[in-house]
């Protein structure tokens, strides 16, 4: 797992990443800008994705793990 820096990219987007996520099963990492992560976050967690990397505060969001 490499750091999220301020190069990578989102990948629904060209906009700057603020948000690494993992799936436990995978071993693959999508990067997401606040606006595709805020959008997909809630099936993202109902699928098992976890955030294991954030420049930001992840939101608050209904299904999101504690």
């Amino acid at each position: 797992m490499t750091t999220l820096t301020a190069v990578d990219r989102c990948d629904r987007c060209a906009a700057a990443a603020v948000y690494r996520v993992r799936k436990a099963d995978l071993l693959l990492e999508l990067d997401f800008c606040g606006h595709h992560f805020r959008d997909n976050a809630a099936d993202l967690y109902a699928d098992g994705w976890v955030v294991t990397q954030s420049a930001l505060a992840a939101p608050e969001l209904e299904g999101a793990p504690s």
